[in-house]
């Protein structure tokens, strides 16, 4: 080691020690706050300072011992992890030292465990490949060797090679050159294959994502009822078929019409299908105008049978004028003349406000009708009201209509 080497390690290794006896120092304090993990991740994170500060300064085998120490106190830190294994990979190029290219890759290896997606992945399997091509050289120098690496994302992934099934993923292993057949499947996804050629002195990477199976939602509504999932609309009842959605939790909407919309949340599974029966209600203002319709054909029928009833009596009335002789007429008949007549004009005043009300409320009910609809949200009020008042007047009586949202 040069002396130049010898005091660059020297100061960093003081500034360790010291770093570390100051985190020591402060733990001593009398304070509430300070816990065994906390002093666990300050020591850890002083040695990840130190190891990067050597690797920086080219001082590899400096920065692994740093991160060595660094990466025992905090084991499951990736980016402890990740700096360790590129530290002892740059050490390697420099010394050659197979204990250091074997750490390395294992390093490497563990981090893949860890970091299921994202992170450093990407530039982790370049690693491996170059320092599992580099191992293979220096195990046979005068044989080249095919190798392939394969890795997936996809959980509970199984890979098989030409037909055989590998108990680890990722796959790190030599192969014989020319043509191979990778398959990878998992519960609930697509399983893919892949054709890839070994050639002899290189590595082939190959990392592939399976997609999910899709879920299917089967939904049994009234006919001509609107069906929408997550705000799509997909139709009109009934519907041709299940509805190919994500596996997860989905929103479904069920409008009609005159019908009490049907809101609800469904969680659907990878390769199952979900059976939903819905059944909506009338709203208030449709029931309102089923009402406000009977009403109106029971009011024309009381019209008719009172328009009977007025002809009756005018008959009765015309009968008792026709026995008059000569023009005179007995008071008897006169007396029964008049009961008749009276009782005629009170039932045609009453034929005409009953009709009227049978009109209004005719008319009330196809308003009704026309202006309810879906498009209305679940949680918005249906309250309607129908309102009828009679005012009995001198001779007849007075009908109002009312219809309130």
């Amino acid at each position: 080691m040069s002396m130049q080497r010898l005091a660059r390690f020297s100061i960093l290794a003081l500034g360790i020690v010291i770093s570390v006896n100051s985190a020591r120092a402060q733990d001593k304090a009398p304070t509430t706050s300070n816990k065994p993990q906390d002093k666990t991740d300050d020591a850890a994170r002083i040695l990840f300072d130190v190891g990067a500060k050597a690797y920086a300064a080219g001082l590899f085998s400096d920065a692994v011992i740093a991160f060595r120490e660094a990466h025992a106190l905090a084991p499951d830190r990736p980016t402890v992890l990740f700096s360790l294994a590129q530290a002892e990979r740059r050490q390697y190029t420099v010394k050659q030292d197979p204990a250091m290219l074997e750490a390395a890759i294992g390093h490497f290896r563990k981090y893949l465990e860890i970091v299921a997606e994202g992170g450093r992945r990407a530039d982790v399997v370049i690693a491996l490949g170059e320092l599992e091509t580099l191992r293979a050289g220096s195990e046979a120098p005068m044989k080249k060797v095919a190798r392939i690496f394969i890795t997936t994302e996809t959980p509970a992934a199984s890979i098989l090679i030409d037909g055989q099934k590998r108990d680890q993923v990722p796959v790190v292993e030599e192969a014989t050159p020319g043509k191979h057949e990778i398959k990878i499947e998992a519960p609930g996804f697509i399983s893919e294959t892949r054709e890839i050629v070994a050639v002899e002195g290189t590595i082939f990477p190959l990392e592939i994502n399976l997609k999910e199976k899709p879920s299917f939602l089967a939904i049994n509504a009234p006919k001509g009822a609107n069906v929408s999932v997550d705000g799509r609309v997909y139709g009109e009842a009934p519907l041709s078929g299940p509805l190919e959605l994500n596996s997860g939790a989905h929103q479904v909407l069920i409008t009609r019409r005159g019908y009490v919309p049907h809101q609800e949340k469904i969680s659907t599974q990878r390769s199952w299908t979900t059976s939903l029966n819905v059944q909506l209600d009338l709203t208030n203002q449709r029931r309102a105008a089923y009402i406000l319709f009977g009403a109106s054909m029971a009011g024309f029928g009381l019209g008719a049978g009172l328009l009977i009833a007025t002809i009756a009596k005018d008959k009765e009335a015309a009968d008792i004028f026709a026995k008059t002789d000569n023009g005179n007429i007995s008071r008897d008949n006169l007396s029964r003349y008049i009961a008749a007549f009276n009782t005629r004009e009170k039932l045609a005043i009453a034929t005409t406000l009953t009709d009227i009300a049978a009109v209004s409320l005719g008319i009330a009910s196809g308003l009704a009708y026309i202006v309810d609809s879906s498009s209305q949200s679940p949680v918005k009020s249906t309250r309607t009201e129908a309102r009828l008042a009679v005012t009995p007047l001198s001779g007849g009586a007075f009908v109002s209509v009312g219809l309130g949202f």
